[in-house]
């Protein structure tokens, strides 16, 4: 199933020589750029989410800064 969602989405996103430049920028921004939108909402999660869950957004925060840290 989830190589089926896998193989969809490339197809989706893959670039063929006819493709139109707005398609290839948009491929461009998925693979590089879309990822960094996963530690800004986990800090404003942080910052303005509910305060009842403020143990668990820090916690959450500190693992993807541990994560982050790891992989570069």
């Amino acid at each position: 199933m989830l190589e089926n969602l896998n193989n969809s989405l490339f197809y989706l996103i893959n670039a063929t020589p006819d493709s139109a430049q707005w398609a290839i920028s948009l491929a461009i921004v998925i693979a590089k750029d879309l990822i960094s939108i996963v530690p800004l909402l986990a800090v404003v999660l942080w910052l303005w989410g509910p305060r009842g869950q403020v143990t668990l957004q820090r916690q959450l925060v500190i693992k993807m800064a541990i994560a982050l840290i790891v992989t570069v």
